[in-house]
């Protein structure tokens, strides 16, 4: 089966071979998707994921990346160094403040509870979630897929990149 991540993300394909004495690849969050599984099961090398390991840095990361959008951060640091001062500034009146933003969250798990805290409480902001199965989602509000998208103003996608997943692309809408 292919793998189904960015090539930015992923090993290389030679990567399990270049490493004769290797016995474990373990991907610290969750999905396996970036490693050679096929080459890693042939050559007896364990895979495995520590999901949740690293959700409260994810979060942490998420809220930074809406505050930067939000505030319009890479727009006016490109402006302050290209030309004068006032044409950085006038790319600050874009900025938008994140308290009563809404935040979704495809594929909510461990990652839920890190995002009460960091956008909700703290950022005044109501946190969405869908995950597969339609359960609970601890820390946000469960919504059905099709109303998280166009409810949120900032959607982060935490589950698995698998093939047979694809929840949307911008080909095709969602499903």
């Amino acid at each position: 089966m292919p793998r189904a991540s960015s090539p930015a993300a992923s090993f290389p394909d030679d990567i399990i071979a270049a490493a004769p004495r290797l016995r474990a690849v373990v991907v610290h969050g969750t999905g396996t998707d970036l490693v050679p599984i096929a080459d890693a099961t042939a050559r007896g090398v364990m895979v495995a994921n520590l999901p949740g390991g690293n959700a409260q840095s994810v979060a942490e990361y998420c809220v930074l990346a809406m505050l930067m959008l939000a505030r319009n951060v890479l727009a006016i640091t490109n402006a302050l160094h290209a030309g004068p001062w006032d044409a950085a500034r006038l790319r600050g009146t874009a900025a938008h403040e994140i308290s009563g933003m809404t935040l979704g969250i495809v594929g909510v798990a461990k990652l839920a509870g890190g995002w009460r805290e960091s956008a909700g409480r703290a950022l005044a902001c109501e946190v969405l979630g869908n995950r597969r199965g339609w359960t609970a989602c601890a820390g946000a509000e469960p919504v059905r897929l099709d109303d998280l998208l166009p409810a949120s103003d900032f959607v982060v996608v935490t589950c698995p990149l698998h093939p047979k997943r694809i929840i949307f692309s911008i080909e095709k809408g969602w499903d």
